[in-house]
């Protein structure tokens, strides 16, 4: 039986599915941002629609903070 993706193993699995990043990933999509990840780079971009806010920021940044949203430059 083939498992679905989302049974997945692997570093990006276990690096996107920290608790911290998790964090991250919903903060930013409750302020309305736009959310890539770059497996090449272990790197999280997040946008805002129409507007000129770009931003990038690592894994590692993220699951070294003390709750995962310190480090990201998110507006409300």
């Amino acid at each position: 039986m083939r498992r679905r993706s989302h049974y997945s193993e692997g570093d990006d699995y276990v690096a996107l599915t920290n608790w911290k990043v998790s964090n991250f990933i919903a903060h930013a999509l409750l302020r309305g941002y736009h959310i890539a990840y770059y497996k090449d780079m272990s790197r999280i971009h997040y946008w805002r629609a129409h507007t000129k806010q770009y931003h990038i920021i690592s894994i590692d940044n993220i699951i070294s903070s003390k709750t995962g949203v310190e480090n990201a430059t998110i507006n409300s």
